[in-house]
């Protein structure tokens, strides 16, 4: 949760409102660790002692939503996504974390910039004070549409860029048939979530790296594909074996200490050669070989 002044600010799972894991950076700012295809609702609440009615405006990779909503001490948690009135039926639909598709990212191979704006989805809320307002009557409120943005991915792993898109999951209630209409006051503050996978908060220095083997099953997830005789390509349990390696001893004087390693015992895997499934299935197409003219 990000509490700046008398605000608080965090991603939560759409169905269950429980929050995703959050990390501080070494920039000092808030970073949520998510994956692809899970949908979700902003947060919002006033947790100060203001006695005072407060805007909350809300940016979703940098797309304005149409709508603000009016908090104030004592409301309680806010869930935010795409909102429409209809036919005195309002409808709070979730977002959703997406992998943007081929036609949008970008591979910028020969790039020499930072790529942690490529890992990154962005939740940005502003907070402004309510100038006194009226009760009005409710009018229909289309919804928005939150499209994936094009993404630089800057030749990382495309699999891992995510951004938010158009979730499935809504509240749906029957709307009132006025409500307070609120002016914008001062602007108060903007609290922003920097989003994405495990992956990407490892790039970036957020996280630790873990260990190699483990690394590298990140980066490419365990497929549960299956051969013909109904066996697994791949062994995802395979752990690593501690072995110490070297080290130089004089009687009862260590001169240099053995190093460590892992060894990962691959014996059990298929052969290449062997498994053409396995290949398609990681995305490894062999090199086209020209014939001699």
């Amino acid at each position: 949760m990000v509490v700046i002044d008398n605000y608080s600010v965090r991603l939560v799972h759409a169905e269950t409102k429980e929050p995703f894991k959050e990390h501080s950076g070494p920039d000092g700012k808030v970073y949520t660790e998510v994956e692809p295809d899970v949908e979700y609702f902003i947060q919002v609440a006033v947790v100060g002692t203001m006695d005072e009615v407060f805007l909350f405006d809300y940016f979703v990779d940098g797309q304005e939503l149409s709508y603000n909503t009016a908090c104030e001490l004592g409301d309680g948690y806010q869930y935010c996504g795409i909102l429409s009135i209809e036919k005195g039926i309002s409808k709070m639909q979730a977002l959703c974390f997406r992998r943007p598709p081929r036609n949008l990212l970008i591979q910028n191979q020969d790039t020499n910039d930072d790529t942690t704006h490529a890992w990154m989805g962005e939740i940005q809320v502003d907070v402004s004070k309510a100038m006194e307002g009226e009760m009005l009557p409710i009018e229909q409120v289309p919804a928005d549409t939150v499209d994936v943005e094009a993404v630089d991915a800057g030749g990382i792993t495309e699999n891992k860029v995510l951004r938010s898109g158009q979730g499935s999951y809504s509240h749906v209630q029957e709307a009132p048939s006025e409500a307070p209409h609120y002016g914008t006051g001062e602007f108060l503050q903007t609290i922003t979530i920097h989003y994405c996978t495990a992956v990407g908060l490892i790039h970036v220095g957020v996280l630790p790296k873990p260990d190699l083997w483990t690394f590298a099953r990140m980066n490419k997830p365990y497929d549960n594909k299956r051969t013909n005789d109904n066996t697994l390509l791949y062994n995802n349990t395979i752990q690593p074996k501690r072995i110490k390696s070297g080290g130089l001893v004089d009687g009862d004087s260590v001169l240099e200490e053995p190093k460590e390693y892992d060894l990962f015992d691959l014996t059990e895997l298929p052969d290449d050669d062997d498994d053409d499934s396995n290949q398609e299935a990681d995305g490894n197409v062999p090199f086209p070989v020209t014939p001699p003219h």
